[in-house]
Order: C-alpha cells, then structure tokens, then sequence
C-alpha cells in the first residue's frame, strides 16, 4: 500500500482496518498510551487512547476537514459501553453517522447513544448544530414532564411509529435496529399509552398493554405455538381488573372469550372454533352449544345444522326440503317438538356461514354482565321469531 506524504514513516498499515497506524506497545506486545491512525488519503482519521492497555479506551474520529466524528469508550473488539456521539461535517466525508431519518435530515447534527452492553443501547438523542435537543426528524424537544425518565427520547408527529408525538425508551440492538426487552411510550403530558415486551434474541413482541388516561385498558399476549390472548380491563378502575380475555388458536380459527366480574372472578366463557371452512363448532362454558357442517357446494343442503341442550340432547335442528329451503324445529329434552319456523335462504345461508347466527348471540355482543345464558338467548330468539313469523 502506497504511503501518503502526510503519513509519518513509522506508521504500520492496518488492512483489516483499511488505515495506517502509529503508537507504542509494551513488552508485552499490548497498545499504550495514544495511537494515531491515518486514511489512506492522508489525513489524521482516529485517536485512540490505550493508557495502560487495559480497556476502556478512549476513540476520537475525524473527519477529512480536521473536525471531530465520533467519540467514545471503546472496549476491544466490537465492544463499545457508555456514551458514543456522532457529528456531522460541513464538508464530504466518508465517516460513519447513524443511518436513517437522521442521516438524511439536515436539522439532525449530533447524535448519541448509550450503549449497555456489546450491540446494544438504552438511550438516543438527537441535537441540531446549536445542541439543542431535537427528535430524530429534526423537530425540536418541547419540555420533558416529570414522568418521563431521562434515557427516554421525544418522538414527534413526523417520526412516530403511532401517529402521535411523545416520548419513547427501549432497548435497542444496533446490529438490527429493533427493540428488545422493555418498552415504554409516554404522551407529551407524560402518561404512559403503551408498554411492550420484545424478545431479546428475535426480537418478537411478546407483550403490549395500551393505556388511556394512565390506566391500562388493552393487553395482548404472544404465546408459542402462535397462540396469542387479548384482555380487555373494566373501566374506571386502578390497579386494572381484567374484564374480558380471548384466547386465540389455531391461526386465531379458535377463539375462547372469558369473562369475568370487577373484583376478578370469572363469570363465563363463550368459544368459537372454526374447525374448517365449513365446519363452525360453539361452546358455552365448555359445553357444546352448536354445530353446522356444510358442503363445498352451496347449492347442496348442510349436512348438519344443530342447537344442543346442555345435556347434550337436540334443542333445535334443521331438516331441509332439498329444493333450498327447508324447516327449523325446537324440542324440549325429551324430544318434544315445541314449534317449527320455515327457512327461505338455505343456499345464500351456505355462501356467508350465518346457520349459526340466526339463534346464537352475535360473538360481539357478549359482556362482562350479560346475564343469559346461550340456551337462554337461543330459546328467547326463537319464540321471538316464532311469534314474528319470519326467518
């Protein structure tokens, strides 16, 4: 490698490092004191300050124009701890700023980040050419509440992941850029809107809890085996009660909605299970409530349309004419008939799924303090239409 002018004679290439190098080394071959490193244009790139050899080392880089890049406690290896600041230069250079909205935006001049161990950092900030505190897109810090801790940097408008300015803190693996462990989000008045539980190793949500008001109203959890859960929290009420939790399976084709009363006892619970397109099962408290089972042709009758007691004995099924309508009949649980309703839509009932809809309650519909049962509801609805006379 050819040597520029500026570069001293005693200077050693480094190919690895793609400059030239000059310092002292103690008897046992390790660095001391301060090393200088050139580019291979000539001019100084880099400080390095070994002291005895023993980590942390004190890193300076420079810019071509002489002015300082980056700086830094350099720990060997692709450990740096503590503090590392970026500055931008005024003229072109081929150092290194943090990549992104901050690279590009010409407001954006310092950053720094805090780092907590190898790859990973808890804080960033941002500063424009007069230091002033800025967000990542360049718009200026307003005043931090007492709320919000002093690693946590402000989001606004044009550089939120919500859609709304704030307050943000996570760790964060630089190798990848993405959150991991803890994270928290905070409105500009200070009040939580978000918490969240990254994985440290895939860097996959695990948890995320949304608050309204400082009061957590939303939690969702990410299991394995792509099971995942989502509660909701009766309102009004601190520490948060669970009101409702759903429980999702089998690509979500299974839902389990559990509900339960504000001092936290459980209530009830209600399950949908789509065992396939054409195959609806529902449960109440664990106990079959409804089954339908179509065919592929929409123009052929179901195979099986039933309402079950909760003994398991029929409470409603459906016989059909085989020309697209067919009859609804109601027992009771000896197997009475007690009243017969017409059906007029077999094949449009086949194309939208809705055999279950027509005595079930809407899956929607259910709340902490409903107080009928499915059978209930289903024998209700029934006679309602019974007596309307229509399907």
């Amino acid at each position: 490698m050819q040597k520029h002018q500026n570069i001293p004679e005693a200077a050693i290439w480094n190919e690895k490092n793609n400059q030239w190098e000059w310092g002292e080394k103690n008897a046992a071959e390790k660095a001391i004191g301060v090393w200088h490193c050139w580019h291979v244009e000539g001019h100084l790139c880099a400080t390095i300050d070994y002291g005895d050899g023993n980590p942390p080392f004190a890193l300076k880089r420079f810019h071509p124009d002489g002015t300082l890049a980056q700086e830094g406690n350099w720990y060997g290896g692709q450990v740096w701890l503590g503090t590392f600041r970026w500055i931008k230069s005024e003229h072109p250079t081929s150092e290194y700023f943090p990549a992104g909205d901050a690279d590009k935006n010409p407001i954006v001049w310092v950053a720094e980040f805090d780092y907590i161990k190898e790859g990973i950092y808890h804080a960033q900030r941002y500063f424009d050419r007069q230091n002033r505190s800025v967000s990542i897109a360049g718009d200026h810090e307003p005043r931090r509440p007492a709320a919000v801790p002093a690693r946590a940097h402000y989001v606004s408008q044009t550089s939120s992941n919500n859609g709304g300015p704030g307050w943000v803190m996570g760790e964060v693996d630089a190798l990848t850029g993405k959150y991991i462990g803890n994270y928290i989000e905070w409105d500009l008045d200070g009040h939580i809107t978000v918490e969240r539980v990254y994985s440290r190793d895939a860097h996959d949500l695990q948890e995320e809890h949304e608050y309204q008001n400082n009061i957590r109203w939303c939690s969702k959890l990410y299991l394995p085996d792509g099971k995942s859960t989502q509660s909701f929290y009766h309102k009004k009420i601190d520490p948060p009660v669970v009101c409702s939790t759903t429980l999702y399976s089998n690509h979500s084709q299974d839902r389990t909605k559990t509900f339960f009363n504000k001092e936290g006892q459980e209530l009830y619970a209600v399950r949908l299970e789509e065992v396939s397109e054409l195959h609806v099962r529902r449960y109440y408290n664990g106990v079959l409530v409804f089954e339908s089972i179509m065919t592929a042709d929409f123009n052929k009758a179901p195979v099986r349309v039933t309402y079950f007691y909760i003994n398991g004995t029929t409470l409603i099924d459906y016989t059909s004419n085989g020309d697209g309508t067919g009859w609804w009949r109601m027992y009771d649980e000896s197997g009475r008939e007690l009243g017969k309703l017409p059906e007029l839509e077999e094949k449009a009932r086949n194309e939208n799924n809705t055999w279950g809809r027509l005595f079930m309650p809407f899956w929607r519909s259910y709340k902490w303090n409903t107080a009928k049962t499915d059978w209930e509801a289903i024998i209700e609805y029934f006679n309602a239409i019974l007596q309307d006379g229509k399907t």
